[in-house]
């Protein structure tokens, strides 16, 4: 099993999209993942990162996006 925190925080592009390909071929395998949509809400995030967010739907591709919520 991998928990992963954060795992491009710190990583170029190049690098990111590396990770990102390798936790996705993972998923592919059968590992277990959660479904974003059980993660990637916004009143667990805000709690999480104490600080209100809101998740959007990226304009292209409708990936979620967590952006910090300014009024």
């Amino acid at each position: 099993m991998l928990l992963l925190d954060e795992p491009t925080a710190a990583l170029d592009l190049r690098h990111q999209e590396l990770v990102l390909r390798l936790c996705r071929g993972r998923a592919a395998t059968g590992a277990a993942v959660g479904p974003p949509s059980d993660v990637l809400r916004p009143a667990l995030l805000s709690r999480v990162y104490r600080h209100p967010v809101e998740v959007l739907p990226h304009p292209r591709t409708g990936a979620a996006l967590v952006l910090p919520h300014r009024p």
